[in-house]
């Protein structure tokens, strides 16, 4: 079964695990290559050489990187040009010999730099995007709404809690819409997955199968409540429809770690194969006679939930999608950091979360000189660069509230920071 991360940050230790070292995508734009993301770790000069000869996709085996000074003396032992379509270039280095990236990894730098070059047209194009999804959801919940409410005869409480937290769903994604601020709070899991598990499985009544919860009734977690609910609700519903009948679909919340929790929906269905998981993901191109916004939908929900979503998959072996979020605080200090790098934020934060710390990762100085002061936060860390002068704003907003003050290199996640 094929594991595949599909978010505008890629997972460090996902890339590596893939036997990638370092990766960097390139776009042809105005008559020549630009770099556009770079991930992993830069272990020489990209190859300016090869593509102003254009020579498209080509492998560098262990002896032609041994003829490359610069990548003989980094330790690389396979490299390659990669044609992900659509103007779109991968050059990937590895020190393994004999390597070259997987289906798999293709998949997620395909996604990857599509979302690229989606954030960078027009605002129109993204609200009209944005609109779509949303009313894609509100259309989902309304009508669960209104089949709730045709049911609601009696006093029984279990019906009226159900349509109770349809109407929250539909409240949570206008407000989303709308651009209300919304913030991050505590939600017990299990009563916001149950709720969404029999409105998923009202919505479906042609479809016979059943739902398992595995869930502590103590689970405390803090994330937007519409990111939360559309998750749930959309994994359900794609998961009923590629769910055989007299099938299981498990919906489980496991450990991830220090101050993470893990919630994933898996089916018994037909599966994915790489190129499936691009198609079914692409805009527009998933569920049999639906929008295909549901499946889009899920990246922007993980998205808000501060994490990439995950999909492992195989073909004939069903499908898992998941997402981490944030634990609820309950008596961890609190640590606040400044970064902006989608890949060493990840590390950085992972660290500070094994050291004890719950971490409000922000992008913006206004928004962690905000958290510093809201949260009464113990600890500031910030990368030196980051922009508006955010490292020396941050340094001063710290040193007023006696908060102590760490800044990392801004090249590299490796920082000695204290324990909580």
């Amino acid at each position: 079964m094929a594991s595949i991360l599909l978010s505008d940050q890629t997972d460090e230790a996902w890339l590596y695990s893939t036997g990638a070292r370092s990766v960097s995508l390139l776009r042809w734009t105005d008559g020549s290559w630009h770099l556009e993301v770079s991930l992993g770790e830069p272990d020489a000069e990209l190859p300016w050489d090869l593509l102003r000869a254009g020579v498209g996709s080509l492998t560098l085996d262990e002896d032609d990187c041994a003829r490359r000074q610069e990548l003989a003396s980094a330790g690389v032992k396979a490299a390659g040009l990669v044609d992900l379509s659509d103007g779109l270039l991968a050059w990937v280095t590895s020190r393994r010999s004999s390597w070259f990236p997987s289906s798999d990894l293709c998949v997620a730098l395909r996604w990857l730099g599509s979302s690229k070059a989606t954030s960078d047209r027009a605002d129109i194009d993204h609200q009209e995007s944005s609109s779509a999804g949303v009313a894609h959801d509100l259309r989902n919940q309304l009508s669960l709404a209104l089949l709730r409410l045709e049911m609601v005869r009696s006093q029984n409480m279990d019906d009226v809690s159900a349509v109770r937290g349809a109407l929250r769903s539909g409240r949570a994604m206008c407000n989303a819409f709308l651009g209300a601020d919304e913030s991050h709070e505590d939600h017990l899991l299990a009563g916001v997955i149950e709720q969404e598990v029999r409105g998923a499985v009202d919505s479906s009544r042609l479809r016979r199968v059943s739902v398992a919860i595995r869930c502590g009734s103590k689970v405390l977690v803090h994330a937007p409540e519409s990111g939360l609910r559309r998750f749930i609700h959309n994994a359900l519903m794609n998961a009923i429809e590629a769910s055989p009948d007299d099938s299981k679909i498990l919906v489980e919340v496991l450990s991830a770690g220090p101050g993470r929790i893990e919630l994933s929906i898996e089916d018994s269905g037909a599966g994915l194969s790489s190129a499936g998981v691009a198609s079914s993901f692409a805009p527009r191109s998933s569920g049999r006679g639906s929008t295909g916004l549901g499946t889009s939908s899920l990246r922007e929900a993980a998205s808000a939930l501060g994490f990439p979503l995950r999909v492992s998959t195989g073909v004939g072996a069903g499908t898992r999608i998941s997402v981490h979020i944030s634990a609820a605080r309950a008596e961890r200090p609190v640590a606040v950091l400044l970064d902006t790098d989608p890949v060493l934020s990840a590390v950085t934060r992972a660290e500070l979360e094994s050291l004890g710390w719950w971490v409000v990762l922000e992008r913006s100085l206004d928004s962690a000189v905000s958290a510093l002061d809201r949260l009464s936060a113990s600890l500031c860390v910030v990368r030196r660069g980051a922009p508006g002068g955010g490292g020396q704003g941050l340094r001063i907003a710290a040193e007023d509230l006696s908060v102590p003050f760490y800044e990392l290199s801004a090249a590299k996640a490796e920082c000695s920071l204290p324990t909580a």
